[in-house]
């Protein structure tokens, strides 16, 4: 079983029914049991993000971040701007990133997480790239 942070049983408690939390942390945990898988805890917050609740599409998330996790971090903290890149919207890139830091802010809220600390690495990676 994996050994999930305190902000991750919270996604978990708010997301998943009781008679699954023993199942979803199983789940989780096939990310990080190897060297090369990087961010665990972001990583496994992206994929419950994703998954929204829904205990097939967390295994298919977590399959997906074990071959690569850069897939899942950015569709969970910048969905806008891949929709851009992949021209599913008309949004200008600043545009999207915008409207991706106040949907990971709203999600982080919504789930009872402090949105400063996610919101500010993402502030921090974005800007290197505008």
């Amino acid at each position: 079983m994996a050994n999930v942070n305190q902000e991750l049983q919270q996604v978990i408690k708010h997301d998943y029914p009781e008679s699954q939390h023993d199942i979803v942390v199983d789940v989780l945990g096939w990310y990080g049991d190897q060297d090369y898988q990087r961010e665990h805890d972001r990583v496994r917050l992206a994929a419950l993000k994703i998954a929204d609740g829904d205990l097939e599409q967390l295994k298919q998330a977590v399959n997906t971040a074990r071959r690569d996790y850069r897939d899942i971090l950015a569709w969970a903290e910048s969905p806008n701007e891949m929709d851009r890149m992949f021209g599913r919207n008309k949004m200008t890139r600043r545009e999207a990133t915008v409207a991706d830091q106040k949907q990971m802010q709203d999600w982080l809220v919504a789930h009872g997480l402090p949105s400063n600390k996610a919101l500010e690495r993402t502030r921090l990676r974005r800007a290197t790239q505008l």
